[in-house]
């Protein structure tokens, strides 16, 4: 998620009526088409698996009003090996009833 004070990440799952809580990753900086976070895999595992699977959504985040996901990157191939160098692109289509801001079109994940 971005907004003016920087980009977020909500730690799921996402129950309906139930509050959410985002944890901040980065501050803004120049605008531009793409985002890019670094995340210590031993950050988010105790154990790390042998599969890494991951989910993109995009989420307007307006003050006091309902938090609705706005594009998801649906698909079957979002799992990358966990071994040094695997590289993986998930693509995804221009869907002109998104906001652009939230429109995803492509995911790029990388083990290093």
């Amino acid at each position: 998620m971005a907004n003016t004070d920087g980009y977020f990440a909500v730690k799921g799952p996402f129950v309906s009526e139930e509050a959410i809580t985002h944890e901040s990753l980065a501050t803004l900086g120049d605008l531009t088409t793409t985002m890019r976070f670094i995340v210590p895999i031993n950050n988010i595992f105790a154990t790390t698996p042998s599969t890494i699977y991951f989910d993109v959504v995009t989420v307007n985040w307006p003050d006091g009003l309902p938090k609705i996901p706005a594009d998801h990157l649906a698909t079957a191939n979002a799992y990358i090996a966990n071994i040094s160098g695997a590289y993986v692109v998930v693509e995804d289509s221009l869907d002109a009833s998104i906001d652009p801001a939230l429109d995803i079109l492509s995911c790029s994940v990388e083990v290093q």
